[in-house]
């Protein structure tokens, strides 16, 4: 996980329970934590160092070097919402980065609810990524249409969750990635995306696979062993967190209010309502 705080977000602290998440549920559980050292010294000042040693199996520090210092609107439900900078570049280095022969890389708030991840490991697959979304409301692929970029565009998978093993394939994927972030406006311009004024890893993930199909659909790319990923929105808010389940009110349509209890993993985009139930999270994870 790649985790590095800015004045409205504690990513640091979403990563520990998120690690912690995983040391319960998993088996394979060793954790690589990408960070800085401005979070990790803010993380110590609030925790245990025996609870950060157990989470993170090892600290990688890898300060973020972006020029374009990019900003994004976050909402915390659809009543709050607020800028702050965006610092998620260098996960385009993870190949580079990662100590371990198979890598899962994890958004810090796709959170492992439960052990399907486990099913990754030693599988014939060299690199996998979900192109399907699912909402608590049950709506799939509802970021565009049928997860494209437009309607003419390629194919849009999601750098949510990615596993890799280290080979030639994964390697050459990775270095696309980082060929179109340094021409990000060209690569716009011909898949017909919208640059939103920050690097989006979906995308360039997106089309350095369609790059590496010989620009075709051939579906080369298979789906983690769960081909979906189960999305809260940032209009959302988590009311509880109790014995290892959330319980999360959607709000789609201003005043229609849906109560859902979530005990998979779930990417709860905001951010903020998972730091709300931090606590219970960490006295959860850690019992």
């Amino acid at each position: 996980m790649f985790a590095y705080n800015n004045s409205n977000i504690d990513y640091i602290s979403m990563a520990l329970c998120n690690a912690l998440l995983i040391k319960k549920h998993l088996k394979c559980n060793n954790v690589a934590l990408v960070t800085n050292e401005g979070s990790m010294t803010y993380l110590k000042s609030i925790t245990e160092t025996k609870l950060i040693e157990y989470a993170f199996d090892i600290v990688i520090y890898n300060d973020v070097i972006d020029s374009n210092n990019a900003v994004r609107t976050f909402h915390d439900t659809r009543y709050t919402k607020f800028k702050d900078r965006y610092q998620n570049i260098n996960r385009i280095n993870a190949y580079n980065i990662t100590p371990f022969e198979q890598t899962v890389v994890l958004d810090t708030d796709y959170l492992m609810l439960d052990s399907s991840m486990d099913l990754v490991w030693d599988c014939d697959e060299d690199f996998m990524c979900n192109r399907k979304t699912v909402t608590l409301d049950h709506e799939k692929n509802s970021f565009g249409f049928d997860n494209r970029f437009s309607e003419m565009s390629i194919p849009l998978y999601w750098a949510t969750a990615i596993y890799f093993k280290k080979s030639h394939r994964s390697k050459s994927i990775f270095e696309l990635i980082n060929f179109i972030k340094e021409n990000y406006e060209y690569y716009g311009y011909l898949y017909s995306f919208q640059p939103c004024g920050y690097f989006r890893n979906d995308f360039a993930l997106s089309i350095a696979i369609h790059m590496t199909d010989n620009c075709m659909e051939y579906k080369s790319v298979k789906p983690l062993p769960i081909n979906h990923i189960l999305v809260s929105l940032d209009l959302d808010e988590v009311h509880a967190f109790k014995k290892g389940k959330f319980y999360i009110t959607s709000e789609s349509k201003p005043g229609e209010f849906k109560l859902h209890s979530v005990i998979n993993n779930v990417h709860i985009m905001n951010k903020r309502a998972i730091l709300r139930y931090k606590d219970e999270i960490i006295e959860y994870a850690n019992s």
